[in-house]
Formats: structure tokens, C-alpha cells, sequence
């Protein structure tokens, strides 16, 4: 990782941590950009844009697919808001990917 130039992912609370994974897939160029926003009290929304997979993985899966990377974003929620969290299926576009992760 170090020869990479890449750190561990570190934080405090969940945006702190997602805010870090968000730079992390940046530097290493799997996304053009990314966002992480509450929608409410029990859901957050995980959208990544210029994804290296949306071209191909998408156009395989069509619509019915969970994000690997939004997976990644689910389990930091989890360990980082002490409670358990559902995924439904992503919206998959062409240029990436939009991912809700729902609090229980």
C-alpha cells in the first residue's frame, strides 16, 4: 500500500471514513467522482460517476446488480453507525452507479 501511495482508511464516524474510501478510489482513478449523503434519519446514498467497471460490468448485469464498491460503503456504515444495514440493487448506468444502504 505505502509504495502506492495509499494509506489505511481512517476515521472516526462514518462520513470521516467514507470521505477517505471516496479519495482512496480517486487516487486510484476507479472513479471520476463520487458522493456520499444522508437521504434521512436511516439511509444514506453512495453514487459514484466514470467508474472503470460501469462500461462492461454494467452492461452485463443490466439492471440487476449491488455495487461492489457501494458493498464497501455498506460495511464501513455498519461498523461505524453500530447498527446493521440492508442493500437493495443498485441503479447501474453506464457511467456508474447509484447505491442506497438502508439502517436497521
Amino acid at each position: 500500500m505505502e509504495k502506492l501511495g495509499l494509506k489505511p482508511i481512517r476515521g472516526e464516524n462514518v462520513e470521516e471514513v467514507l470521505s477517505e474510501f471516496i479519495n482512496l478510489l480517486k487516487k486510484a482513478m476507479l472513479v471520476s467522482s463520487a458522493q456520499f449523503e444522508r437521504k434521512d434519519e436511516n439511509t444514506y446514498v453512495f453514487k459514484l460517476d466514470g467508474c472503470f467497471m460501469a462500461k462492461s460490468a454494467h452492461i452485463i448485469a443490466v439492471t440487476k446488480g449491488i455495487c461492489p464498491m457501494g458493498m464497501v460503503a455498506a460495511s464501513i456504515v455498519q461498523k461505524y453507525s453500530g447498527r446493521e444495514v440492508t442493500v437493495d440493487w443498485s441503479k447501474l448506468t453506464e457511467r456508474g452507479s447509484e447505491t442506497e444502504i438502508k439502517l436497521l
